[in-house]
């Protein structure tokens, strides 16, 4: 097996939107020794993976010393599909498969769990900075399509969003099989216990967050409410569709109806895409073409769920809705609702960083400072 990238650098591949790829200079050259040492001494730019990178090797005969590199030896046969070649950016790395059971041993819980719901979702996280998004800009003027569905999310006042829409790079039972082929391969049973937190298709880093937070269990942090589907479809009546402009809507948060209360759907209410008037008017016809047809609709924010008091509040108005009792958490699910909230409210650019390359960014950086 030849080196390829994985894990935290391959996964930074996979959020690279075609429109920045066709743009992007050529990736820094790691062939040689001397290569090696000059990347760790002019770091790539920021729309690039940060520093080390980390690559797959068959055995140790190839370590380096670079500050810039970091190798994992992996001697296991692999499923097919494991790798993929970007032709556009001339680069082979690990497929999303891949990229996540690599990173599962450098990586918390809850972080694996994140970056397989934004691997499995509809959404990355992507900022190409200013220079780079002039030509964004361009390209996406000169056309209108682009392959994944990629699209990046605008503000308002029409401010580009590090926050781009596209299609799925994998399924949960693309997943599901890769994890059983690769039974015995290190971060495979961490990667199957990741899995389990993962509910369904999340389009957006908010509606993780509640995900996570609604519906982990207690032990793993969160308030145990579901079962809940997420982007669940449904079909709206006629009288709805006459108020929603539009035959389908999709729940972010969708709790099944029993024969003592209404469907329950929770909306997540993301201040980039939900914060205009067009949209409000959009928000506010889809929920009464829902609450037309019987459901309980519950809009939901960032600060409900960011804000301990708030997020209580939201909880206990979701229990009486869903009449579920609360029960008294014990001290292991203190502490891990307080480790969760730590890692789905941290920096969606960098949480799929091992806390190693994070603390190496920075003496590196402080290393450069001083040489200047």
């Amino acid at each position: 097996m030849h080196e390829f990238y994985c894990g935290p650098t391959s996964f930074a591949l996979h959020r690279i939107p075609p429109q920045a790829k066709q743009v992007l200079p050529a990736f820094p050259y790691i062939e040689t020794s001397l290569d090696r040492r000059r990347l760790s001494l002019h770091e790539p730019e920021s729309y690039w993976p940060s520093l080390p990178l980390h690559i797959l090797c068959a055995n140790k005969t190839g370590k380096t010393r670079a500050m810039g590199i970091r190798e994992h030896v992996l001697t296991a046969e692999l499923p097919p599909g494991s790798f993929q070649t970007d032709d556009t950016l001339g680069l082979t790395f690990a497929s999303p498969q891949l990229t996540l059971l690599t990173l599962a041993p450098l990586v918390s819980i809850y972080q694996l769990a994140m970056a397989a719901y934004e691997l499995c979702g509809a959404f990355a996280i992507f900022d190409p900075g200013p220079e780079l998004q002039e030509q964004i800009d361009i390209a996406n003027a000169q056309r209108l399509v682009w392959p994944g569905g990629w699209r990046q999310v605008h503000s308002k006042d029409g401010v580009a969003a590090s926050l781009w829409i596209r299609d799925p790079l994998l399924t949960i039972p693309e997943l599901e099989r890769y994890c059983a082929q690769t039974k015995g391969v290190r971060g495979n049973v961490k990667l199957v216990k990741a899995l389990r937190m993962v509910n369904g298709v999340c389009a957006s880093p908010l509606e993780v967050q509640a995900s996570m937070l609604l519906g982990l269990p207690p032990r793993l942090g969160g308030e145990g409410l579901g079962p809940f589907d997420n982007n669940h479809a449904i079909a709206l009546t006629p009288a709805a569709r006459t108020l929603a402009g539009q035959n389908t809507c999709y729940a972010d948060l969708y709790f099944e109806g029993t024969s003592d209360r209404a469907p329950i759907v929770v909306e997540c209410q993301g201040r980039v895409v939900h914060d205009s008037p067009e949209q409000g008017g959009v928000d506010a016809n889809r929920t009464l073409a829902l609450q037309e047809m019987g459901m309980d609709v519950i809009l939901l924010t960032k600060e409900q769920l960011a804000e301990q008091v708030r997020f209580d509040t939201l909880v206990g108005h979701l229990r009486r809705k869903l009449g579920v009792r609360k029960r008294a958490k014990s001290k292991t699910a203190l502490r891990e609702a307080t480790t969760l909230r730590e890692h789905l409210f941290g920096d969606w650019e960098t949480y799929y960083l091992p806390q190693r390359d994070l603390e190496h960014r920075n003496r590196l950086r402080t290393k450069r400072h001083k040489a200047q």
